[in-house]
């Protein structure tokens, strides 16, 4: 397992003490908040302060970064985090863990391997590799479960995927 985990990207600055504004990567802005380092191609960088803008996005300053030309040169980086200071309660896993595991149908038989997992307008699609292509919503009516400790994702094979 990655130490670090995908965690957004800054897509624009605000301002003009050198905010960028990141598009986060997880389930709810607010997840981003608890990070006080950030990776940024491989290297720390402490946040100063974050909050959530516009209910997506959030606006972070970090040390060091205190221009908007000095914010603007980060446009387009990923950010990572460190995945120990997420904080994760008990049942709680991060989605790029599912990459690799085995997904089944809900009879139990090999579909093949989650290969990545999409993000789209409408939300996460899995993309399981093996015989075909699967394209699978990550929503309840179509996982069924998942068991980390085995590595699988049990997939309901409605008709049309």
């Amino acid at each position: 397992m990655e130490k670090l985990i995908d965690a957004g990207r800054i897509i624009n600055t605000m301002g003009v003490k050198g905010a960028v504004k990141i598009e986060p990567w997880a389930d709810s802005p607010e997840f981003l908040l608890r990070f006080k380092t950030f990776y940024i191609d491989g290297m720390p960088v402490a946040v100063r302060s974050s909050r959530v803008v516009r209910g997506r996005f959030v606006q972070a300053l970090f040390e060091g970064i205190d221009t908007p030309e000095k914010a603007d040169a980060l446009r387009g980086k990923v950010i990572y985090a460190d995945r120990r200071e997420a904080g994760l309660e008990e049942g709680q896993y991060f989605i790029q863990d599912l990459i690799g595991f085995d997904a089944l149908d809900g009879d139990g038989r090999p579909l093949g391997k989650v290969a990545d997992i999409m993000e789209m307008p409408g939300g996460r699609l899995l993309v399981i590799r093996g015989d075909r292509e699967i394209l699978v919503p990550m929503v309840d009516a179509f996982i069924l479960g998942r068991d980390m400790e085995a590595g699988t994702v049990t997939v309901n094979m409605m008709e049309g995927l």
